[in-house]
């Protein structure tokens, strides 16, 4: 899971990046689901993949999408990253 806030009159550019880089996680091996979640001008991406390898390789084979958008620029200080392991039943 990913957390950040935006800055003042940021909010749409980072929501559009954030829209864009879970379409190309969406596209890598592993993945179960990738959602962005928007609250008074934060925003949360929960992505799920089957195993924290594929996880780190969509990471890596997606950078260069969210580089591209400068997303330092439209973020109120650093973004904030949680993994959770999902055991099932």
């Amino acid at each position: 899971m990913a957390t950040g806030t935006a800055r003042v009159g940021k909010a749409q550019a980072l929501v559009e990046a954030a829209r864009e880089h879970a379409r190309a996680l969406r596209q890598q091996p592993g993945c179960l689901g990738t959602f962005v979640l928007l609250e008074k001008g934060s925003r949360v991406q929960v992505s799920v993949f089957e195993t924290e390898t594929q996880l780190e390789r969509a990471l890596e084979a997606t950078r260069a999408v969210i580089a591209g958008h400068h997303i330092e620029n439209y973020l109120e200080g650093e973004p904030h990253f949680q993994l959770f392991d999902v055991l099932s039943g």
